[in-house]
């Protein structure tokens, strides 16, 4: 006596081939959109915050330099996550993080210079 297949996306018997792991094309291309849907937000959810950084510094960069230094409070208050950036571009001693074309580079535990790269 054989066992009863289930489908891996619908959960009802299959009917068929033993080695049948769907019931039909729908299911198992759903199961696999399913598999991808996490995946997918987590990319979308970094790039949000990888674009929002890059227009912050954007907004915040003064192509004069007149403005020195920027307070980081000044990027917090503005929903800028330190954690996350494009690169790092480490010159000796001294690493820049860029989001994109845009970068930073940390003075002292309050303060970065904005710089905009390429």
């Amino acid at each position: 006596m054989s066992e009863t297949k289930i489908c891996l996306n619908c959960h009802n018997p299959i009917k068929g081939r033993a080695d049948k792991k769907f019931c039909d094309d729908s299911c198992r291309s759903s199961h696999f959109h399913k598999q991808t849907q996490d995946e997918l937000f987590l990319y979308k959810r970094i790039h949000s915050i990888l674009r929002k950084n890059r227009r912050i510094l954007m907004q915040l960069f003064s192509p004069d330099s007149s403005k020195g230094s920027v307070p980081k409070t000044e990027l917090q208050e503005q929903g800028f996550h330190f954690d996350y950036h494009t690169q790092e571009i480490r010159k000796g001693k001294n690493c820049l993080y860029a989001c994109y074309d845009y970068a930073y580079q940390e003075i002292n535990e309050r303060e970065v210079v904005l710089l905009k790269i390429r």
